[in-house]
């Protein structure tokens, strides 16, 4: 069974990941009370000890209003985390599965946005 780490396990979409990845997999969650994902260091050494195959990246600052007042918080958590996931993975050669929100979009495209089409937020979160 591959070893599947997922972060913000104590999040609404964590939570459900990790009921559903359980039964065939063999899960490590993982919240913010077990790893500060905006250290780096914390970062690598959670890569480390549990060496995952396949990351299930779902942790995320996610209060949209609470982010224009707490930028720096919501740059660490919904940037600057996802880096040292993605960094970590790279070196252990492990797939990242990564959940973003429509909210990177200006809202401005007439038709439905895909995957290669520039980002260009309205607001920090």
């Amino acid at each position: 069974m591959p070893k599947v780490l997922i972060t913000g396990v104590k999040g609404q979409l964590g939570y459900d990941l990790e009921r559903l990845f359980t039964a065939h997999h063999d899960v490590v969650g993982v919240d913010i009370a077990d790893s500060d994902l905006t250290d780096q260091n914390a970062v690598r050494t959670l890569f480390q000890y549990y060496r995952p195959e396949i990351v299930l990246h779902a942790a995320a600052y996610t209060d949209v209003d609470g982010a224009e007042s707490n930028e720096d918080i919501a740059f660490a958590v919904n940037e600057r985390a996802t880096s040292y996931v993605a960094e970590e993975c790279e070196k252990l050669k492990a797939y990242l599965i990564c959940y973003s929100t429509d909210y990177v979009f200006d809202g401005n495209k007439t038709t439905s946005y895909v995957e290669t089409d520039h980002p260009n937020p309205p607001t920090v979160y």
